[in-house]
């Protein structure tokens, strides 16, 4: 029962808190993002994963940049290249980037307008 206690923690501490910037653009979109899919993993993920992000196209594939406190490691991760099964198909209707990650992969990506 612990372990489950301290998972259930580590997810809502993963989580953008109510009131920060994230929360309020993510949170009315909550049904899409928690339904998004890869081509590879199936489902990215949560709300507690999912991320406004800066992106960038360089060359053939997308880079992505996490701007949380709780992705930042030291030294800094910096950009991250996205794998082309990563991208979530279709239209992204938060108007954001969004990153999904565990650890320090990027698991899905959604660009701004779509892919």
């Amino acid at each position: 029962m612990r372990g489950v206690t301290i998972a259930l923690l580590a997810l809502v501490a993963a989580a953008p808190p109510p009131g920060s910037e994230d929360y309020e653009i993510l949170h009315p979109h909550k049904q899409w993002i928690e339904s998004a899919t890869n081509a590879v993993q199936g489902l990215c993920c949560s709300m507690a994963d999912g991320r406004v992000v800066d992106a960038k196209i360089v060359g053939d594939h997308w880079e992505v940049l996490f701007l949380h406190p709780e992705t930042l490691k030291d030294p800094p991760i910096g950009w991250q290249r996205v794998p082309e099964w990563a991208v979530v198909p279709g239209v992204n209707e938060t108007g954001v980037p969004i990153g999904w990650w565990y650890g320090s992969l990027v698991r899905c990506f959604a660009p701004q307008g779509g892919a």
